[in-house]
């Protein structure tokens, strides 16, 4: 050997025989060492709660759960000892809403939270597979008259079709009671107010037409079933929880479609110059739309006790209002009445597809199901959501803005996501329906306040984090405890950093799985294979966290 040469280390030396046989028993005896661990964790042979069911327990299932209706409805569903899984791919939901429910309700076994898409009929016969529902509360859609307008198919992908595709697996799984959230869009624009169950349905916006077909879906199939549906179609929704724990936090691009409540908390916290009417020529009083409001708590009791009264076989069809209507111009006096903010209102054409005045007869609602809408003060409903806003200025912050500031300190952007390059669709990442690449609104302003570049970077940030999870079940996370302090359920919408955003909160047995494939597979490809790309391979996905250690 020469001076300029090292100490060879050349393992690929044809003269030396590898020792494959030690390096061979050596991993078989590391799999055998997890596979004891493993047994001997409490929670490897045990069968989850979830997946079977209990007598004195009903188990449902919350489509939707982390979006602003579906949320406030886990939240009283929990209040009121049932199990609940909430299954949502967070494209209009959001995490920080599942936070807070987690940190009221600790428990094990009280609530999971399921990342999927209602569009991947595998996934959600995966779901119901591995659970035992009891009943379904389904939530999950698209839900603006003017973006269905624009994006007509996307609407009845994500509304019509998806109800399908859970119809057909609770066919398949035997779950026998259906809550489906419908609309008043699907009366179009009667003749005569106020509208009852009996009012003809001649929806005239994409949003109300896949509404209605959902609903002949539903009621077609109970005709050969013995099922329990009920099938809700209530009004424009305002307000947010009284106690401060939940709110909306509508996504920064979907403003101009949102909720006239969203607008007018906008304006008066100066995240928008002002707030826009649409339509002053209405053959309305003052000109404007009149609408029914009806506050998020007692939408959310409407649906338990519709949830109690369901009975085999039979179909029940409700409207839920107040049987009061308001113009938009009462409504914005409302909100300046009480955000105590001067709201700059500017006047502009109509909203395509929106209809000119609308509200319920809530009669028969209240004969049979002995359901009152009990939060009829539009004020004090606009009072108590503006508090939440107040609190909440950011809306969600559970780890895109953390993760942003982070990721661009250590110039970690200089990659594509692990999911990018083992070829996922941004439709796989996302899992909205269209198949449109739309981030989960994860911080609720960074689009709104940064620049185009940035929101780009941020929504790429987001995509990451998504794709890095996906298909992940974040395991229970679970039950009871109210009264919590504010400052915890603050703590728990900003988010907890050094957790991340989406992971399995007490994953146990789960997790040491994880670990112990890893670890096995790590010391096999290096020690047995030797191969120098296969150990840049596995370090890369250790690192990158894509098996989650």
């Amino acid at each position: 050997m020469s001076k300029d040469e090292g100490p060879s280390m050349d393992f690929g030396d044809s003269r030396r025989k590898p020792n494959v046989v030690g390096k061979f028993t050596v991993a078989v005896a590391l799999t055998v060492m997890c596979i004891i661990v493993l047994k001997q964790s409490p929670g490897f042979t045990s069968t989850s709660v979830f997946s079977r069911h209990e007598i004195g327990v009903t188990h449902v299932l919350v489509t939707g759960g982390a979006g602003y209706i579906g949320s406030h409805a886990t939240l009283r569903l929990l209040r009121d000892n049932y199990r609940v899984t909430i299954v949502d791919n967070l494209s209009r939901g959001n995490m920080g809403a599942v936070r807070v429910l987690q940190r009221l309700f600790p428990e094990p076994g009280r609530l999971q939270f399921i990342y999927a898409d209602l569009g991947d009929a595998k996934a959600v016969n995966k779901i119901f597979s591995e659970n035992a529902f009891d009943a379904v509360m389904h939530f999950a859609a698209v839900a603006y008259v003017g973006e269905s307008t624009l994006e007509p198919l996307r609407y009845y992908h994500n509304i019509t079709s998806n109800t399908l595709t859970v119809l057909e697996a609770m066919a398949a799984y035997n779950v026998k009671t259906l809550i489906y959230s419908s609309t008043c869009a699907t009366y179009g624009e009667p003749d005569t107010m106020p509208i009852t169950e009996a009012t003809p349905q001649n929806p005239i916006n994409p949003y109300g037409k896949a509404k209605k077909m959902a609903e002949d879906i539903i009621l077609d199939f109970s005709k050969r079933s013995e099922m329990a549906v009920m099938i809700l179609r209530y009004f424009n929704v305002i307000g947010s929880d009284p106690g401060g724990r939940l709110g909306e936090a509508p996504r920064p691009e979907l403003r101009e479609h949102g909720r006239i409540s969203g607008a007018c908390f906008d304006a008066a916290l100066g995240i928008i110059p002002g707030l826009k009417v649409r339509g002053t020529d209405y053959p309305t009083a003052d000109g404007t739309c009149i609408r029914d409001y009806i506050d998020v708590t007692d939408l959310v009791d409407a649906h338990v006790k519709a949830l109690d009264k369901a009975q085999p076989g039979k179909v029940g069809i409700y409207n839920v209002g107040t049987g009061h209507g308001r113009s938009v111009k009462e409504f914005v006096e409302a909100c300046k009445s009480a955000t105590g903010a001067s709201i700059k209102v500017s006047f502009l054409t109509r909203r395509p597809g929106d209809y000119a005045e609308v509200y319920s007869d809530p009669s028969k609602i209240h004969d049979e199901l002995n359901w009152t809408a009990r939060y009829t003060d539009l004020r004090e409903s606009l009072s108590t959501a503006w508090k939440w806003q107040k609190a909440h200025p950011n809306g969600v912050q559970v780890v895109g803005l953390y993760l942003l500031q982070k990721r661009r300190t250590n110039n970690a952007m200089t990659k594509p996501s692990h999911s990018a390059r083992r070829g996922h669709s941004s439709r796989t990442i996302t899992g909205v329906g269209s198949g449109r690449s739309t981030p989960p609104a994860f911080q609720r302003t960074a689009a709104a306040t940064s620049t185009p570049r940035r929101q780009d970077r941020a929504r790429q940030d987001e995509l990451q984090l998504l794709g890095s999870f996906h298909g992940r079940r974040p395991g229970a996370l679970a039950a009871a405890a109210d009264g919590v302090e504010a400052a915890a359920v603050d703590e728990a919408w900003r988010g907890s950093h050094e957790e991340g955003g989406l992971r399995e909160a007490g994953g146990g047995s789960a997790s040491q799985v994880k670990a112990c494939v890893v670890s096995v597979a790590y010391i096999y490809t290096i020690y047995v294979c030797g191969e120098a790309s296969e150990r840049a391979r596995w370090k890369e996905v250790c690192e990158h966290g894509r098996i989650g250690i």
